[in-house]
């Protein structure tokens, strides 16, 4: 299997034993599931993965990155549970480290090359006031598991998992462009929401090849994989212990989790201002080549 998966029974039955974390005792209050016999299973992974690593129990998008892999695998928790471990500590590593803030490095990545392939989409979305917090973290803390329906996920992850752990931020990146006729049809917040959070009929192969365009052409410009790590296996007899929090983040005061949602305003300003400037830049330089060719025009038309 290509996630080189440990088998790790003993380890499970472990964290398992220690029966359900209380920040998923009352799970179908928020995720109100048809099927209890899913709840149930779903409680258990998510507790198992709460024991192991008690800070995710503070994730409010832990259950939605969860329940794609849930559905697939809900005969077999165990193997769930060691799927969605291993998917945390490589494709989601990065996610954690500026907690509570926004995952800023891994939602940057998927900034820069957007800028770089399509600014013309990028600058809808600043002149409309929306981050990346808004088009590209949707699609991150779901998995893709709500814009695509089961058997497009499925194809997409055959991809995610065969590729290095970054293919899954230009997957993300490929989604915007490969939809660019109707994000940049949007005009309010919900109008990027609604596209997000349901099925859409996208072009899966559009999609993938896509993505594979960008995987090569982004290289010389926005080298990902140099940002985020190679895949790592988890280790055999015991899980591997969970380092990619900050080391302050168990005991957070609340006065320091303000400034840092001051901090990030601060950013996403600058960011907006930076933005700006260079759609002026561009703008100015077109300008000048419009000059330019009216004028060689000119030159032409009198000799």
């Amino acid at each position: 299997m290509l996630l080189q998966l440990p088998d790790n029974h003993e380890e499970f039955g472990i964290l398992s034993e220690k029966g359900l974390h209380p920040a998923f005792r009352r799970l179908e209050v928020k995720y109100p599931l048809k099927s209890r016999q899913l709840l149930s299973h779903m409680q258990r992974v998510l507790s198992a993965l709460a024991h192991w690593a008690p800070s995710l129990a503070e994730e409010g998008y832990l259950a939605l990155l969860t329940f794609p892999f849930m559905k697939l695998f809900r005969h077999n928790q165990f193997i769930c549970f060691e799927v969605i471990l291993t998917i945390i500590n490589n494709w989601c590593r990065h996610w954690f480290e500026f907690y509570p803030a926004p995952a800023f490095n891994v939602l940057s990545v998927v900034e820069n090359v957007l800028a770089h392939q399509d600014k013309k989409l990028l600058l809808h979305f600043v002149r409309l006031g929306f981050t990346s917090q808004v088009y590209a973290w949707p699609l991150l803390e779901t998995l893709f598991s709500e814009i695509l329906p089961k058997r497009d996920w499925l194809r997409l992850w055959d991809h995610v998992l065969s590729n290095h752990p970054s293919f899954l931020l230009l997957c993300v990146v490929a989604l915007l462009t490969t939809s660019r006729r109707v994000l940049l049809g949007a005009e309010c917040l919900a109008d990027v929401q609604v596209f997000l959070h349901q099925r859409q009929v996208i072009d899966i192969n559009a999609l993938i090849q896509e993505a594979y365009r960008l995987e090569g052409v982004t290289r010389s410009s926005v080298d990902v994989e140099n940002v985020i790590d190679d895949f790592e296996a988890l280790s055999k007899r015991e899980y591997p212990t969970f380092k990619h929090y900050p080391t302050y983040s168990e005991d957070y005061p609340e006065q320091e989790r303000e400034q840092i949602r001051q901090k990030e305003l601060q950013y996403l300003s600058q960011r907006k201002e930076e933005l700006a400037l260079q759609n002026s830049l561009l703008r100015e330089q077109a300008l000048h080549r419009e000059l330019h060719d009216f004028r060689l025009r000119q030159t032409s038309f009198k000799m």
